[in-house]
């Protein structure tokens, strides 16, 4: 195996696309820096729990609704934020966030 390869498969920063959604959402909020960055720590701790869990695949290849629920990565960022919104105590109401994170 090359270094090209190898360097393909495994990413540098692992969810960047989650990140980026997160800090956009965010950005169009306008909250602050540190609710940002509590959205992202939240969001990796989940991602590492639901790494280390047993995931359950049906006879069929099919996975169950709960785990299909932890793979809708704009629901997951959402909840983050809202998370974040609620630690910080930075005031922005649940359909604000819904209605950005949408969008």
């Amino acid at each position: 195996m090359s270094s090209d390869t190898m360097q393909k498969d495994i990413p540098l920063i692992p969810n960047m696309s989650a990140i980026q959604f997160l800090r956009q959402t965010s950005s169009m909020l306008d909250l602050p820096i540190r609710t940002t960055a509590t959205a992202i720590v939240y969001f990796h701790r989940f991602n590492v729990f639901i790494s280390n869990r047993e995931k359950v695949v049906n006879m069929d290849g099919s996975i169950n609704a709960e785990d299909a629920l932890y793979n809708n990565e704009e629901l997951l960022t959402t909840t983050c934020l809202q998370l974040a919104c609620k630690a910080t105590e930075v005031p922005r109401k649940v359909r604000d966030l819904v209605n950005v994170g949408y969008r």
